[in-house]
């Protein structure tokens, strides 16, 4: 979901990290959340909020126990955007 900024704002990427099974979602806390090589991590609440720059950029999310996810987003000039990841448990 991509959200405008007020002018002037540098853009970001934010959104929740959740593990996924039958019975529901889990916020996935400590999850590594990596923009263009660079490792951040989520919050108690499975929240990350990364400030980027303009342009595409990869997002891999990790965490021991779920399958790793993948996603490249291109971000424009003013834009906050809202990448949220599902991920299953390993088998």
């Amino acid at each position: 979901m991509r959200f405008r900024s007020a002018p002037g704002k540098a853009p970001v990427l934010f959104g929740q990290v959740q593990a996924v099974d039958d019975a529901g979602r889990y916020p996935m806390a400590t999850s590594s959340v990596s923009v263009d090589g660079n490792v951040y991590y989520t919050n108690a609440l499975g929240a990350y909020r990364v400030p980027v720059s303009v342009g595409k950029h990869q997002l891999v999310v990790e965490h021991t126990g779920v399958r790793s996810s993948r996603t490249s987003v291109k971000v424009e000039p003013g834009d906050s955007v809202q990448v949220n990841f599902y991920l299953r448990y390993a088998d």
